[in-house]
């Protein structure tokens, strides 16, 4: 991700916790509800280009 580098090693973790966050609800969601697959991936995509957005645009203190 173009900008990583300036997010400290605490921001990094962080921001890779939302992601596997954001993924493993999505498999929860795929397994609980098959017939909504294309629904499902459409939020879970929104929800990670948001959380990169976000970071790209973050600021580490420090």
């Amino acid at each position: 991700m173009s900008g990583a580098e300036e997010l400290s090693a605490e921001d990094l973790t962080a921001l890779a916790d939302l992601i596997v966050l954001v993924v493993l609800a999505l498999a929860d969601r795929l397994v609980a509800d098959p017939d909504h697959e294309d629904r499902i991936v459409a939020a879970a995509r929104r929800r990670l280009w948001m959380l990169l957005l976000g970071a790209r645009n973050w600021h580490s203190d420090g």
